[in-house]
């Protein structure tokens, strides 16, 4: 009997036990991804600030539905430091350890403007880092990506006595898909999340944001989410949608099935499961636009508050001068290259005035004015000469280096043009 007993603890155990796994979270500094992972974990959230350059460590409990006993630590890698620090992934994206991970792309909702360049640029990584996997590995990793995206099912609403039945009457059904969808296959499921999403409230309070704007934004990251096969997901300061985000995170990472359904309409909760969006659901959202259209170019009207117009250029891209350039140009302001400047005449030499002492004399000569060098007083330059501008020459000839190559750090500058 205790034999008996002991097997069937055993097998149940066998059978909870899950495989480890590891979730790698990307995004720019200040998003918000360690306060993200925090809550999460139902740790403390503390203030997110710039953790340095590397890979913060931390864990998430995945509970079993039914025990609540802790039933495997799911690993969580927060990158700092920038997408240059982005090949410390190597060590996790292996082939021995990339079946066993997923990615989080994190965006800062406080700053839209940001966000769809952030994940086209950490999305471009991604798919540099899984290129250096075995094609073959990477090939069966893409197709279960596919199988996982196509059998998505709504989640259904069952009394507990018909839980059961329910069950086994459930078959996956394979969903076709659109074109594009999935046309970024990274074989490794990817989740969107959308941190600070309460802060749409300032952005209409402060920048005027209406519902068309904000309908905007979310149409390009469920048209970012649908082309990688990823789950989007909005979560708030207060802990919103945390639950939402654990379930997508086990769903994703172990393929379990999803008791949340979507949720398109909560501007400060939206939740799209993979698999659940497509481009007519997406269109929805062009029912607000008034001043706004379908096609228009994200950076054109989800614009940087602290960039003004005429920084931006109308999207006109500037190239900074370089410095030698600039400064000849300066130069020549001051006087061609190798033309003849007009001296100023030497002033005149006061008469002695026989009612003063000796001293007075000495102080009343003057040396007649140099062509290199003008006196400080601006007002009393010479006759014909601008007050400074030889000082001028001298300094941008002296910052201009050696054309001929021969001078170097440390080499002597170029005469003063004359």
């Amino acid at each position: 009997m205790w034999k008996q007993l002991l097997s069937e603890a055993h097998s149940q155990a066998s059978q909870t036990k899950l495989r480890p796994k590891n979730l790698i979270v990307l995004g720019e500094e200040g998003c918000g991804k360690t306060e993200l992972i925090n809550r999460i974990q139902g740790r403390k959230a503390a203030e997110d600030k710039p953790q340095g350059t590397g890979l913060e460590y931390t864990f998430i409990d995945i509970k079993d539905e039914e025990s609540d006993d802790i039933v495997e630590r799911m690993g969580v890698y927060t990158l700092n430091g920038g997408i240059e620090s982005a090949n410390l992934l190597d060590q996790l994206l292996t082939n021995e350890l990339v079946k066993d991970t997923l990615a989080m792309l994190v965006v800062d909702f406080s700053r839209p403007w940001t966000a769809l360049e952030s994940l086209e640029k950490w999305s471009d990584k991604l798919v540099e880092l899984v290129g250096r996997i075995d094609p073959e590995v990477l090939e069966q990793l893409r197709k279960s990506r596919v199988e996982a995206y196509q059998t998505y099912s709504e989640p259904v609403v069952v009394t507990e006595g018909a839980e059961k039945e329910a069950e086994e009457e459930t078959e996956k059904t394979v969903n076709p898909m659109e074109p594009g969808t999935l046309k970024v296959n990274l074989g490794i499921p990817l989740l969107v999340v959308a941190t600070k999403s309460d802060a749409q409230v300032k952005l209409e309070q402060d920048l005027g944001y209406r519902q068309e704007k904000l309908d905007f934004i979310s149409l390009h990251l469920r048209n970012f989410a649908m082309k990688h096969g990823a789950s989007l997901v909005y979560s708030g300061k207060a802990g919103k949608n945390k639950e939402v985000l654990y379930q997508a995170i086990v769903n994703a990472a172990y393929g379990t099935p999803l008791k949340i359904k979507a949720n398109p309409d909560d501007n400060q909760g939206v939740f799209i499961p993979a698999g659940w969006d497509n481009s007519e659901k997406i269109k929805q959202l062009t029912l607000s636009f008034q001043d706004v259209t379908e096609d228009a170019q994200f950076a054109d009207l989800i614009e940087d508050p602290n960039v003004d117009a005429a920084a931006r250029g109308n999207g006109e891209v500037f190239k900074a001068e370089n410095e030698q350039d600039f400064l000849t140009k300066q130069k020549q302001l001051l006087g061609k290259d190798g033309g003849a400047k007009e001296e100023a005449p030497p002033e005149p030499v006061p008469k002695p005035n026989p009612a003063r002492g000796e001293d007075e004399k000495k102080e009343a000569k003057r040396e007649p004015a140099s062509p290199h060098y003008k006196r400080k007083e601006g007002a009393g330059g010479g006759k014909g000469g601008e007050p400074g501008k030889d000082v001028l020459t001298d300094f941008f000839n002296s910052l201009l280096t050696k054309k001929d190559g021969a001078g170097g750090k440390g080499g002597k500058a170029p005469p003063p043009a004359k």
